[in-house]
């Protein structure tokens, strides 16, 4: 069965599990790196804004492939539908000034492929990357508890241009912080065995507490220069992610080997929309600042 046949027979399979007055809605949700998504909801009859939560079929659709029946997902797909959406986390806090304010925090997003996804956000240039803005839903510290500030949004909290960004790093830094572990760390939490780099390489790992848009941190943290005065030098920062960027001193690397690198381990990336860029950069030490290697 094709996908677009699974998400017809599923639609039909969960109408005929909703009360009478329910109808199920799709609609094309766009995300990093303009990655498209279909949005499932369901929404009352004369309502012109759906209340329910929103799930994202294609995940279905890989099970129903593996291991569930269509009468499963179905059931599961409904379930989570008609679970009421907590109340006050768009109604009430997103038109609240305040929360806004103090919920704001950074992300660092690439340019290419997000022109139609950043085309309404609040954004700036940062070397090649664009800066932008997100506001943390209600008791939503992980990965998908925060909406896109909006050009809109900020309009209606009030939000200045010029106070957007010391805001978003004041919240970031208190929320976040950041985090900067070796590579050896980073690989035996994940495996629970000692991976060693290979002899004579030092590689580092920035992101913060969360791993959660930690890429970000490059635009507060001290522990990067921290990091080159150790050395003794500069630094490569390759970006792993959206959620992390790694650091290796600059030595007698070959700016082309490493944006090889980084290119391979991008087109091998399976979620597209967690790609930076397939850009290089250098911390340089005597400057204390980040540069485009171009």
């Amino acid at each position: 069965m094709t996908y677009q046949e699974f998400l017809s027979e599923l639609s039909k399979e969960v109408s005929r599990r909703l009360p009478g007055e329910f109808r199920v809605t799709l609609r094309t949700v766009i995300k990093n790196n303009g990655v498209k998504f279909t949005g499932m909801s369901v929404r009352k009859e004369g309502e012109t804004l759906s209340k329910s939560p929103v799930i994202y079929p294609e995940r279905l659709y890989r099970e129903f492939n593996e291991e569930l029946t269509m009468e499963e997902i179905a059931e599961e797909a409904a379930r989570a539908l008609l679970t009421p959406v907590p109340s006050g986390i768009s109604e009430k806090s997103l038109c609240d000034p305040e929360y806004v304010r103090t919920h704001i925090v950074l992300k660092l997003l690439g340019k290419e492929n997000n022109e139609e996804y950043l085309k309404d956000a609040v954004t700036e240039d940062w070397l090649d990357l664009a800066l932008c803005y997100g506001v943390l839903l209600p008791d939503n510290d992980a990965p998908g508890g925060m909406v896109m500030l909006t050009k809109g949004l900020a309009e209606e909290a009030g939000l200045s241009g010029e106070e957007i960004r010391p805001l978003a790093l004041e919240n970031t830094k208190a929320l976040f912080g950041d985090t900067l572990r070796s590579i050896d760390q980073v690989l035996f939490s994940e495996y629970g065995e000692d991976i060693a780099c290979p002899e004579g390489e030092s590689m580092y790992v920035l992101s913060n507490r969360q791993n959660w848009y930690g890429a970000a941190a490059i635009l507060y943290t001290d522990k990067v220069r921290e990091l080159a005065e150790r050395e003794g030098m500069d630094l490569y920062i390759l970006p792993s992610s959206i959620h992390e960027l790694i650091l290796t001193p600059k030595k007698d690397k070959s700016d082309d080997a490493l944006k090889e690198i980084i290119r391979e381990v991008n087109d091998m990336e399976k979620s597209r929309e967690e790609i930076l860029t397939d850009s290089l950069y250098l911390y340089s030490l005597e400057k204390d600042c980040v540069m485009l290697c171009c």
